[in-house]
């Protein structure tokens, strides 16, 4: 009689999760929202389980895919988001890793789909990025999965040289930062680092960023300045956000006469030529977006 009742028992069980299993799937099947931890730039509704967007983490996310599709690295993104200083999931600043971007970067969930074993269903939340630039982000991801070289040959990393030589300043001594490069495997790397002996002094230690980093914060200033900056300013900006990217950087050092960067605070102070907005507008008017 015992055998017969945990027989019994054990057959429930399974019948129990076989019927749980169905009504997931079926709950996905729909595009609704099953369970598990909510991916970075939504918020669960506490009644329905939705998935809304969240006002300020999608902002984010959009940044992150539109600079992954234009050849930034994960690593790149994690340095220049603990450089702003954008908090993460759990609310912590400077905890950004390459990890956490590259899980971001892979999820289907911001274009509004949803897992479903191997693949992706249409999912009832709205998406946060668009589907091509999703799969722009996909193939800059597999290219470097599957970039081969011959042993002991170096490559040239093909992003351009580096735009703020003799404009970039360490603000912990005020002296004009130089360049250099670093080897990670085939590729070279371009930044920026204190090592001037100017004035008898040593060079500050730790302070240095990767050029392509750098250059992408300060044209995102440009692209967006405090609100209580002057109109010229405004103006420049509303000039800036027209252009292309490789404008951008081919205007960048015509149009900055110094920038100082606070490496233990983040901070950056930007001073503009005189005829900075003359320059952006007539730029505008040749290369736009």
């Amino acid at each position: 009689m015992a055998s017969i009742i945990g027989a019994g028992n054990e057959f429930q069980i399974e019948l129990t999760k076989e019927r749980l299993a169905n009504a997931r799937a079926a709950l996905k099947r729909q595009g609704k929202r099953v369970a598990g931890r909510v991916a970075f730039g939504y918020e669960a509704d506490a009644n329905t389980q939705a998935l809304p967007p969240h006002a300020e983490q999608a902002i984010v996310v959009r940044d992150f895919f539109k600079l992954a599709s234009d050849g930034a690295t994960p690593n790149e993104l994690a340095t220049l988001a603990n450089l702003q200083g954008w908090p993460n999931q759990n609310g912590e600043t400077k905890h950004w890793t390459a990890r956490q971007l590259i899980r971001i970067l892979t999820n289907p969930t911001y274009t509004g789909r949803i897992h479903h074993g191997t693949l992706t269903l249409p999912r009832e939340h709205d998406a946060i990025v668009d589907q091509a630039t999703f799969d722009a982000v996909q193939r800059q991801i597999e290219s470097r999965k599957t970039r081969v070289s011959t042993p002991g040959e170096r490559k040239e990393n093909p992003r351009p040289k580096p735009l703020l030589r003799g404009i970039l300043i360490c603000g912990e001594c005020n002296r004009p930062m130089s360049t250099a490069t670093s080897h990670r495997g085939s590729l070279r790397y371009p930044y920026y680092r204190c090592r001037s002996t100017a004035g008898g002094r040593p060079p500050c230690p730790g302070v240095n960023v990767q050029c392509y980093e750098i250059e992408t914060l300060i044209c995102g200033i440009l692209n967006q300045p405090p609100k209580d900056d002057s109109e010229e300013v405004q103006a420049i900006a509303a000039a800036w956000g027209q252009l292309t990217e490789d404008a951008k950087r081919f205007v960048l050092p015509a149009i900055l006469s110094k920038a100082v960067i606070e490496m233990s605070t983040g901070e950056i102070t930007l001073a503009l030529v005189d005829d900075a907005a003359e320059i952006v507008g007539k730029a505008a008017e040749q290369h736009t977006t």
